[in-house]
């Protein structure tokens, strides 16, 4: 029989085999079984220390620390009395370390099989992997405890509530301080220059003569706005910074404060600051391969109301804008950006992501967590090459095949492996974060184009300043555009 070619490289067989070991693994009775005449199985081990029928290694060799790590925290969790069991007969855990709490349930129902014979919990550990977390074995081991002082007549042993939690190792990421601290010192000085670079390639509209002030040009309101979002400061505050960059030859002229307003105000703005974005990111094209997709949130200065008819009374909250973005997992470079409706989808939002990413990087894996875990998001990273590391809800299955099964039996049989490559998602966290600290998590514009916009400048402050990091750490050249594309200044052109 002709076997397929068509395999995942990180499984140690081919895509048929992975069939045939689900159905044999259905059907079949292990050899123990078979040959114990008894009827009863003699565990020579505990299921931490019995190996699989695809292992190589030892399962102390191919887990680490990590599973020691976890028992000992559900021991400390247990002996410190934070399992506490409820009326209905689930437990509540809590945290050591904070005020979480999480719910345990020992007899939840099985979705394929319709017993109680699932283990659950609502920390973000067991969503993810849906397994065995630390705040299960917790209450497992308290259990047992439990159990074996009734059988020996024994009193119910005094837990420990209070004193200074169990400190275990954690790991920690190098640090290349001289490079970060000659790029922190430098950076403003180095971004006006690279703002002014990347200004200087747009190519607006020419000036209209006839009555009245001529307008600023193009570069100039670019510039203008990105550097005051750089600044941090309002627009009347901003204008002694502009005058500085006007004098040192960055800007040709000091635009009002009320021409950035308007500026950010239009609406044809926005599709340049967008291209900006991916144009600042493309000096790291050599350096970033795998990328990250989420989504995040910016609060505005005013608030959405309406009335309540059920209740009788008016409601308001903040209004803000979600922004998805996909993010290099080494730099943190934002590589494309979406801007939609606060209450928007996530999954929709990742195909032009990705499509726009793919034209000016070699994409080769992208990882998301479960809310972008669709046929659409899979056909889009197959369409370009990539291999999508995408959290699996609980009520998948194989689905329609393809890419889609053969990450899914990745997820099942080699997990580890999988969320190896999966938690790089983490760096789209961060992403944010650096965006949010250093620029802040909230916009001053009040109107929705200018929001939107106002945030675009920031991913483009962002990007330089990623441009800058990885030119001290790595040597790469920050240059926006080619020297023909310098040249003839046909990188960008908008007619507005």
């Amino acid at each position: 029989m002709r076997r397929k070619v068509d395999t995942n490289p990180l499984l140690p067989f081919t895509y048929d085999d992975i069939l045939y070991i689900i159905t044999a693994e259905k059907s079949n009775t292990s050899d123990a079984a078979i040959n114990n005449v008894g009827g009863k199985m003699h565990r020579r081990g505990d299921a931490e220390c019995t190996l699989s029928s695809h292992s190589t290694t030892a399962p102390s060799e191919r887990k680490g620390i990590a599973v020691d790590i976890q028992i000992e925290k559900a021991r400390e969790l247990a002996d410190r009395g934070r399992c506490i069991p409820n009326p209905d007969g689930t437990w509540s855990v809590f945290s050591l370390t904070s005020a979480n709490r999480y719910k345990v349930n020992l007899n939840a129902m099985n979705p394929k099989t319709g017993g109680r014979t699932r283990r659950t919990c609502t920390c973000p550990a067991f969503e993810l992997d849906q397994d065995c977390c630390k705040h299960i074995r917790a209450v497992l081991c308290v259990k047992r405890q439990e159990d074996a002082d009734r059988k020996q007549g024994k009193p119910q042993r005094d837990r420990i509530p209070d004193g200074e939690p169990i400190k275990f190792p954690r790991k920690t990421y190098k640090q290349d301080w001289p490079a970060y601290e000659a790029a922190q010192t430098n950076e403003k000085a180095e971004f006006l220059q690279l703002l002014s670079d990347l200004c200087n390639m747009i190519q607006g509209p020419e000036r209209k003569r006839g009555r009245g002030r001529p307008s600023a040009s193009l570069a100039d309101q670019v510039f203008a706005a990105c550097y005051k979002v750089y600044s941090g400061f309002s627009g009347r505050r901003f204008t002694t910074d502009l005058r500085d960059a006007a004098d040192k030859g960055h800007v040709s002229e000091a635009i009002s404060y009320s021409g950035i307003a308007r500026f950010l105000e239009d609406k044809e703005s926005y599709q340049l600051l967008q291209s900006l974005v991916t144009q600042t990111a493309l000096p790291l094209k050599g350096l970033e391969t795998k990328f990250a997709a989420d989504s995040s949130g910016f609060s505005a200065c005013k608030f959405d109301r309406w009335y309540d008819a059920k209740y009788g009374r008016m409601h308001a909250e903040h209004s803000w804008v979600k922004v998805h973005i996909m993010t290099g997992v080494k730099t943190n470079v934002v590589t494309a950006v979406e801007i939609s409706h606060k209450n928007a989808n996530d999954s929709p939002m990742f195909p032009p992501l990705a499509k726009a990413t793919a034209v000016g990087f070699k994409i080769e894996e992208a990882s998301a967590d479960k809310a972008y875990a669709s046929y659409e998001n899979y056909d889009a990273l197959e369409a370009i090459g990539a291999t999508p590391y995408i959290a699996f809800k609980i009520q998948a299955t194989e689905g329609k095949g393809g890419l889609w099964a053969k990450m899914y039996h990745t997820f099942c049989l080699q997990k580890e492996e999988f969320l190896r490559h999966y938690h790089q998602r983490s760096n789209v966290e961060s992403t944010f974060s650096m965006v949010k600290r250093k620029f802040g998590d909230s916009v001053r514009s009040k109107t929705d184009i200018a929001m939107k916009n106002e945030v675009l400048a920031k991913l483009i402050c962002h990007n330089i300043c990623c441009v800058i990091q990885s030119a001290y750490e790595f040597g790469i050249e920050p240059i926006f555009a080619t020297e023909a594309e310098r040249d003839t200044k046909m990188i960008l052109k908008f007619h507005f």
